[in-house]
């Protein structure tokens, strides 16, 4: 079933979609309509493999995007270095492939956040993964 959301002129809705994990709340924005894809516990390839094309088949333009990303990823890892390093690479193709979707999905002028990853300060993995995020961002 495809769920089609259509915009008509300058009175049309503004969207702000959320994906990834719900580990945080979505940020309430003024005038914008909130698409909730955010699942618990989704990885980075979830939003890659399922909620981008989910958000592709509605048709509809993002003002801005909030992502939350990592958390489960990160916890899949905790404390095993060799599987940190093997799971980084993956980690690195995803949310390049990710940062590339998102423009064709998203309004000129869009904002996209990607939300902090919180528990692994100290944690050189997480300051890496958090890294290869904050080249998806944009104000």
């Amino acid at each position: 079933m495809r769920l089609s959301l259509p915009i008509f002129g300058a009175d049309a809705p503004r969207y702000l979609i959320t994906l990834g994990d719900t580990h945080h709340a979505p940020e309430p924005r003024p005038g914008l309509r909130i698409i909730p894809l955010a699942r618990p516990d989704a990885t980075i390839a979830a939003v890659r493999y399922v909620q981008i094309p989910q958000w592709k088949e509605m048709g509809v333009k993002a003002a801005h995007v909030q992502l939350s990303i990592g958390h489960a990823d990160l916890m899949a890892t905790l404390g095993d270095e060799s599987f940190a390093a093997a799971a980084y690479p993956r980690f690195t193709e995803h949310a390049q492939v990710i940062a590339a979707e998102l423009e064709g999905l998203c309004e000129p002028g869009a904002s996209i956040s990607v939300l902090p990853l919180t528990g692994f300060e100290g944690w050189s993995w997480g300051e890496r993964f958090q890294t290869v995020l904050s080249g998806i961002i944009r104000p």
